[in-house]
């Protein structure tokens, strides 16, 4: 009488597990430049809305219009990390700080994992202005840099005089 017994031996689980591994630790990587990537296009996403917002609330306010870097919406952080996200204000007692005399009208949170963002102005301040006339960020022109923590994704969103925005890849951070 002979009988048949289907399923696998421990040696044949043992090899597949060990490739199974290697595959994983082969792709592994290309996720973590998938993850970067998905990430700085939602960032630039993101950046883009947030300065059309500004632009069109200095406008229908009336009042200077101010963006800067924030970690909790409460607050604006004094160092040049923009990762976590950014407060958009009304700056009443211009005195360039999201106080208790300002009026907050958003907080955009960016939470970023896989890199940092950064902004580069003219006029070296780690805020944007938008005047009430206007609209426009008289004066605080530059570039926010996106950097993957993989140095893969490397990102420029340049703000021009006029309020536009444009994005393109750079070489390096």
């Amino acid at each position: 009488m002979y009988h048949s017994h289907s399923g696998l031996t421990v040696l044949e689980l043992l090899i597949s597990i060990s490739i199974l591994a290697t595959i994983l630790c082969i792709a592994l990587p290309s996720f973590s430049g998938l993850y970067a990537s998905q990430e700085s296009q939602s960032t630039i996403h993101h950046l883009k809305t947030l300065v059309q917002n500004a632009k069109v609330e200095a406008r229908l306010r009336q009042q200077d219009v101010t963006i800067c870097p924030s970690i909790n919406g409460v607050t604006c952080t004094n160092h040049n990390d923009w990762s976590k996200g950014a407060l958009l204000y009304i700056d009443k007692n211009r005195d360039k700080q999201f106080n208790q005399n300002d009026q907050k009208i958003d907080f955009t949170p960016f939470v970023l994992k896989h890199g940092k963002l950064t902004w580069h102005g003219s006029l070296r301040k780690n805020f944007i202005i938008f005047k009430s006339s206007t609209g426009l960020p008289q004066g605080y022109i530059g570039h926010f840099a996106y950097c993957s923590s993989n140095k893969e994704v490397f990102y420029r969103v340049t703000l021009n005089m006029m309020g536009h925005t444009q994005h393109k890849p750079i070489n390096s951070c």
